[in-house]
């Protein structure tokens, strides 16, 4: 794993936005969901749409903070 959840949280401390890129299954949504991260990039912008759709979306951003 290239990202920890500690090294998301030190960075939004420092007030940097965190993005994801290629998150292109639910393996990697949940994973940006746990490390705090507040978007996400992807190739499969339909799948994502859906996985919004279903419940699988990032968290509100007022629970992200």
């Amino acid at each position: 794993m290239l990202v920890s959840k500690g090294m998301v949280l030190h960075m939004k401390k420092r007030g940097k936005i965190i993005f994801m890129l290629g998150v292109n299954d639910d393996t990697t949504l949940a994973l940006s969901k746990w490390t705090g991260c507040q978007a996400v990039l992807t190739d499969r912008v339909e799948w994502l749409s859906n996985a919004m759709k279903e419940g699988k979306e990032m968290e509100n951003k007022e629970k992200m903070k």
